[in-house]
């Protein structure tokens, strides 16, 4: 088991009174941070999902480390997640969609990347998606609506809460995914979303633990051999966070591969005004494609693209 550092991006309330215009990506809470956090490079209109109606787009960069693309839609209010990959060690420039194909043009290389949609990029809910199947479950509930799977709904007006005795501290929620998945960014909701006067009246996480597994610390499901079965003890890559005391979505970068089972474990908490349970409205996963294999991926293209005639 080994600690690290992650780099916080901190995204804007997903409230139903703060959800942006509709029509007007620049307005939705993602988008705002992603301007204030990283740098925007460019907004499009894409029909990302092939279902001839294009998302709204954001290409963006984080300083030197890499970049990637966040597609969403308006539903109901909220602008939702069609699509988010981050690409490591690369600074995309522009992007664009042909038919199912998905083009990054990058900084100092004039050789796009291209990717296939619902096969290298996922779809939430359709083809590809790499958190389809996932199982929720946590240390403990509180009776109720307050479901681990609440957690997971893309919903901050439905939360999980812990049910244990006292303020939570200790209590975790775990994320196991059907297949090994590259963890780019894991966004975490704090507290329950419902309302201002929610939020203060429940307890909050103040700092928390997130643990990541991968197949070489907790074994191999295909050969059916767990670790833990075999009383075997095991640890992932842990880090310590801090989230703020406000009603807000954080992001953390993680850039973690092969990941089978994520883990947010309560550390503290902010007490709540009225009631001792703590709240988690909403965690969020978003993809990422490690260096080397952006890499392998552009070599395979352009090794699969026709040879021009002299």
């Amino acid at each position: 088991m080994h600690r690290g550092s992650l780099r916080t991006l901190c995204f804007l309330p997903v409230l139903a009174l703060t959800c942006g215009a509709a029509g007007d990506v620049t307005t939705a809470p993602q988008v705002e941070a992603l301007v204030r956090d990283f740098a925007v490079v460019k907004t499009a209109e894409l029909d990302v999902d092939g279902d001839g109606q294009p998302e709204s787009a954001v290409i963006f960069r984080d300083a030197d480390n890499g970049g990637g693309l966040l597609a969403l839609r308006w539903v109901k209010g909220n602008w939702r997640q069609v699509a988010c990959v981050y690409l490591e060690g690369h600074l995309p420039v522009d992007a664009s969609v042909t038919a199912r194909e998905l083009a990054f043009t990058f900084e100092g290389n004039d050789k796009p990347l291209v990717l296939d949609l619902g096969k290298d990029v996922g779809l939430v809910d359709r083809e590809g998606d790499p958190f389809a199947g996932i199982t929720v479950t946590a240390s403990s509930s509180l009776k109720g609506e307050f479901a681990p799977r609440a957690a997971f709904d893309g919903d901050v007006t439905t939360s999980w809460a812990e049910g244990k005795d006292g303020t939570g501290i200790g209590e975790s929620i775990s994320f196991e995914f059907k297949k090994p998945v590259h963890l780019g960014l894991v966004g975490v909701f704090t507290g329950r979303g419902t309302s201002a006067k929610d939020f203060k009246d429940n307890n909050r996480i103040r700092k928390a633990i997130l643990e990541t597994f991968t197949p070489s610390n907790v074994g191999d499901s295909s050969a059916n051999l767990d670790f833990a079965d075999l009383g075997i003890a095991s640890g992932g890559h842990v880090a310590e966070v801090q989230l703020a005391n406000k009603p807000e979505l954080k992001f953390f970068r993680l850039t973690e591969e092969d990941v089978v089972k994520f883990t947010l474990r309560v550390d503290s908490v902010y007490l709540g005004d009225k009631k001792d349970d703590t709240h988690v409205a909403e965690v969020m996963f978003c993809p990422h494609i490690p260096e080397a294999q952006v890499k392998a991926l552009a070599k395979k293209k352009r090794a699969a693209a026709p040879v021009k005639a002299p």
